[in-house]
């Protein structure tokens, strides 16, 4: 026989009232829509401590009536009924608006056609369908259409499971099930049932290798000989990305016609292409003198991927061959590959940007820094930093002693 019980599982002032079902097949948790002063609840007979007064009275009636119905659930349920959280809530709350109780992949279907309308980049519109596909196909392995009111806790570790077991990155889960979170707090906003616990999933990020050059490393790339003009274009292309700190797509619509006069200086005046942000980019020292070797001109533009394959192959023979942990992509089995690889192999397009994070973070203020990044919070523009905490402690004791 299934027991039902009540609990608090906060503290707050007031807190939910939460049911349990549980028997040996299954323990089940749901928030009802009742609240409750802490104080005045007795975990020990879970219940109101003070059944006697109005809202003691009130409380255990409506704790007795949830009892009741779910009780009379389970006497009238079938065989093949799973007793989850998603039950208890079909339970207390009958469908009869079944568009509160969406599945997860039928609202993927509206968040698309939302983000269409709004003219979301190709992008995000390719996302939208990978992350459909992953859930699709969990739901196929699970047997069972998932609601969007079904995605909690317990939901999001059988998902990780899932993606573990078929050999993702864990850095890729984290970024899926925050955009799995995304798509439900949109349905949320819109009216529809999501889980209670919804914001309080939460899952682990890796600690992912941040490949940056260092200056020396520049400097390096900077005096190596090149035997064709391709390479010694992309290779301008790589010193003034370290310096200017933009993306690939925004680098190459760099042009001598969009330089602008800023001050007693010059900056390259872009609308950031991901981000539709308008910036000056500074153009500093070293940008200058990159500048100056072409007559002010930028180097020729290139397509992304031939500017990959270039960089990669400038870093070999600038001698970047130190063992480092990092991630390749495997075409084979189509996956990324942690292991340890020589630098020059995990050098991409985005390492200008990453390197000119770090080279000048902790030299010059970080609201500067994120101004020429066009980053907008902190946060997100130290995710970028490419040296670890002892690096960063060294550098606070140097700053210390040298001002002894």
């Amino acid at each position: 026989m299934a027991s039902i019980s009540f609990l608090l599982q906060s503290t707050k002032k007031p807190a939910s009232i939460y049911v349990r079902v549980r028997d040996s097949n299954f323990d089940a948790k749901a928030k009802t829509d009742l609240l409750i002063d802490p104080d005045n609840w007795s975990s020990a007979k879970k219940q109101p401590k003070n059944i006697k007064d109005a809202e003691g009275k009130k409380i255990k009636s409506d704790l007795d009536e949830i009892y009741s119905i779910i009780l009379k659930g389970l006497n009238t349920k079938d065989a093949f009924t799973t007793i989850d959280s998603t039950w208890i809530y079909e339970t207390l709350n009958p469908k009869n608006n079944k568009e509160e109780y969406k599945t997860i992949l039928e609202y993927f279907d509206i968040y698309l056609d939302f983000k269409k309308s709004k003219k979301a980049k190709s992008s995000m519109i390719s996302k939208i369908n990978v992350v459909k596909k992953l859930v699709a196909d969990f739901e196929k392995q699970r047997k069972r259409t998932i609601l969007l009111i079904d995605f909690d806790l317990k939901m999001t570790e059988e998902f990780v499971d899932y993606m573990t077991s078929n050999n993702y990155r864990q850095s890729y889960i984290f970024r899926v099930v925050k955009f799995i979170k995304t798509v439900c707090r949109h349905a949320r906003d819109s009216g529809l049932r999501t889980h209670p616990n919804l914001d309080s999933i939460k899952t682990e990020d890796s600690d992912t290798c941040k490949i940056y050059l260092s200056l020396d490393e520049i400097e390096k790339i900077k005096s190596v000989n090149l035997t064709t003009d391709g390479l010694t274009n992309a290779r301008d292309w790589l010193v003034i990305s370290c310096f200017l700190g933009q993306r690939v797509s925004d680098l190459m619509r760099c042009s001598k016609d969009k330089i602008v006069k800023t001050g007693n200086h010059f900056s390259v005046d872009l609308t950031q292409k991901k981000t539709e942000k308008a910036i000056y980019a500074a153009i500093t020292p070293e940008v200058e003198h990159e500048l100056k070797k072409r007559g002010g001109e930028f180097p020729r533009p290139i397509s992304a991927q031939r500017y990959n394959e270039h960089i990669k192959d400038i870093c070999k023979i600038a001698g970047l061959n130190e063992k480092i942990e990092g991630i390749l992509y495997d075409k084979e089995t189509n996956r990324d590959i942690d292991g340890v690889y020589e630098k020059w192999q995990l050098i991409s397009s985005h390492v200008g940007r990453r390197s000119f994070a770090t080279n000048y973070y902790g030299r010059y203020p970080t609201a500067f820094l994120m101004s020429q990044t066009g980053h907008t919070t902190e946060r997100a523009f130290l995710e970028y930093i490419g040296k670890g905490r002892i690096d960063f402690i060294s550098q606070f004791l140097d700053m210390l002693y040298s001002n002894k």
